[in-house]
């Protein structure tokens, strides 16, 4: 508990510094962040959305797990706001809205939530440095509440970019008796993100135990574009409990791999798709019978 509520003011005082940072330097990094001026090219786009834009980012996600393919269906859409050039708040889910009903993987149709803000802090020796935070209430069907937080930090400009999001998420509610997800991400579109749950389960003498622990993500996202409209991206991160009941992070630690294409018709909507290994290798499963397709729109307003 009291490593809880410490991790808790830490990010409260990050907050607090952060907001009063917006306050004074509350510029533009890559230039306008209007939707009329907004960058096809998704390497250029800032961290945040500008003053009074909004994003709704739409995937559909199907399981191709070898004999489970479409077990489960789902889609994860998150919706964004900039309330300043320099800082925007959203809600965003890990599985979100499952389709397939209980007999496919689904055990509720509506799945979990999440709060989350993103500010962007300056640019400092060609690198964009942002803060992320973020509460958890995921999965429902548990009742776990987990707070996040983030540093990131993006290279771009170019015809590349590469965005590293170093993550803890630390458990608020009964850390030896549910099972959370995490959130891992990778970034797709420069404001919105592919995410995926990292449930926090540890295989012990054969048993699966839940618990609501400190997991941390490393997510690394490199993006390449090939024209004004058309990019490429692809991540790799390693993630895994801190400090489960059982073993050490060496124990568990997994290592998913994801690779996305993005199209840009117009400076308002991002079309495209991508393909993950959520556990490729490391401690756990670390095979290529997990997988999964996506599908994406983001659109901007």
């Amino acid at each position: 508990m009291k490593r809880i509520r410490l991790c808790a003011a830490a990010v409260a005082a990050l907050a607090a510094f952060t907001v009063r940072a917006q306050t004074t330097t509350d510029t533009p990094i890559l230039g306008s962040h209007g939707v009329a001026d907004w960058p096809t090219e998704v390497t250029r786009r800032p961290l945040t959305l500008g003053a009074g834009m909004a994003e709704v980012y739409f995937p559909v996600n199907i399981n191709l797990q070898k004999n489970e393919e479409g077990k489960p269906i789902s889609s994860n859409p998150s919706l964004y706001f900039g309330l300043t050039d320099s800082w925007m708040i959203g809600v965003r889910h890990l599985v979100g809205l499952c389709y397939s009903g209980s007999s496919n993987g689904c055990d509720r149709f509506y799945q979990d939530v999440s709060v989350d803000t993103v500010f962007s802090l300056g640019r400092a020796a060609g690198l964009d440095l942002g803060l992320g935070l973020a509460v958890n209430y995921a999965p429902i069907a548990e009742k776990a509440w987990s707070g996040e937080a983030r540093v990131i930090v993006r290279a771009g400009g170019g015809p590349l970019a590469l965005t590293v999001a170093p993550t803890i998420n630390f458990g608020l509610n009964g850390r030896d008796t549910r099972t959370k997800w995490a959130a891992g991400t990778f970034d797709v579109g420069g404001t919105y993100n592919l995410v995926r749950p990292i449930p926090d389960e540890i295989s012990s003498g054969g048993v699966v135990k839940g618990e609501n622990r400190e997991i941390i993500s490393v997510p690394g996202t490199l993006q390449l574009q090939l024209g004004p409209t058309l990019a490429l991206a692809g991540g790799i991160a390693i993630e895994g409990p801190i400090n489960p009941s059982a073993g050490s992070f060496g124990d568990y630690y997994r290592v998913p791999v994801s690779a996305a294409v993005i199209v840009t018709p117009i400076r308002w909507i991002d079309i495209g798709a991508s393909f993950t290994y959520p556990d490729l290798l490391g401690k756990t499963a670390n095979n290529t019978d997990f997988r999964s397709l996506g599908i994406f729109a983001a659109f901007r307003i």
